[in-house]
């Protein structure tokens, strides 16, 4: 998979994926677990969100990276005049010395890389104190077969669902500690947003611009076929779900190196 060419594809398609009250939320809940101090750096920024809230909130050295050109692109127009110094890379190959930074955040990125592991070792070799990681807590991933491939294609790209066993296996470079983050809304509200994500976005997703293409698309991660998105009812079902068994919806994964001085 190029995550590059397929980012750049999903970013032309939704643009920004503007922030709602509920990635606030988790903002802050990630934000308790960060080091008020030195240097950070945001592997998979996007188009710097993350970066942008901890800009208003902190006096970190901050610098971030990221495999999508477009989406770099948006944010260096995001975080113009912020000093914040972004690089284009792959966070399965840092463009960054040995012990660079104090701590690292990766924050929804990791299930959408093929090698995760690799990510995750190289966000560790970069950062000399923390590492600071959140991914969708295992969510269901298959959309079905692309049609033009033959292929699965998965949900937002995410390839990967975790639990906190899949992360035990760096506990030799430091302390391992999770938190679960729960939806704050009760089970009206999910049934309300539930019901306006079937009837509206089913609408969205038939919606058809000038050029006659759907708007709203799933994108095949192996031949970077667009196929119009047709999932909502059966993603309400599982919302609904996840606060009826009380089900977390991200795992934020805190790793705290050795001592790394050089």
């Amino acid at each position: 998979m190029d995550c590059g060419r397929y980012y750049d594809k999903a970013y032309g398609i939704v643009g920004e994926y503007p922030l709602k009250p509920w990635d606030f939320i988790r903002l802050e809940r990630t934000f308790a677990h960060i080091l008020k101090e030195g240097k950070l750096h945001d592997a998979g920024c996007g188009v710097g969100h993350w970066l942008e809230f901890l800009d208003r909130r902190t006096e970190l050295e901050l610098s971030g990276s990221d495999v999508s050109p477009d989406a770099l692109g948006k944010a260096t127009k995001n975080l113009k005049g912020k000093g914040i110094n972004l690089v284009l890379s792959d966070v399965r190959k840092l463009r960054y010395k040995d012990n660079e930074f104090d701590q690292t955040t990766a924050l929804e990125v990791i299930e959408h890389v093929p090698e995760w592991e690799k990510s995750v070792l190289e966000m560790i070799r970069i950062t000399r104190k923390r590492v600071v990681i959140t991914v969708p807590y295992n969510e269901r991933l298959s959309y079905g077969d692309c049609p033009r491939c033959g292929k699965e294609i998965f949900i937002d790209g995410h390839l990967h669902k975790f639990n906190e066993g899949d992360f035990l296996k760096f506990g030799r470079y430091g302390k391992v500690s999770f938190e679960k983050i729960y939806h704050p809304y009760k089970l009206k509200d999910f049934l309300r947003r539930g019901r306006r994500m079937f009837f509206e976005g089913k609408k969205v997703s038939e919606e058809k611009g000038k050029d006659g293409e759907i708007k709203l698309k799933v994108i095949c991660q192996n031949c970077y076929w667009e196929k119009g998105y047709r999932g909502h009812f059966l993603r309400t079902i599982n919302r609904i779900k996840k606060i009826l068994f009380r089900k977390p919806e991200h795992l934020l994964v805190r790793i705290d190196l050795k001592d790394r001085n050089s």
